[in-house]
């Protein structure tokens, strides 16, 4: 399992645009696993009780 947190939007477009996250991730991480499977999250508003 892999976890990352980035505080906005662009700074994990940048993240997935890097050269080494291109090089590392997708072309030598990725090939290696058996399936992949991404959930991308966003913190829900807070509610008021």
């Amino acid at each position: 399992m892999l976890y990352e947190e980035y505080g906005r939007e662009a700074d994990f477009t940048a993240h997935c645009a890097s050269a080494h996250f291109q090089e590392i991730v997708l072309g030598k991480v990725v090939p290696l696993l058996d399936s992949r499977d991404v959930l991308r999250c966003v913190p829900r508003p807070q509610v008021r009780a």
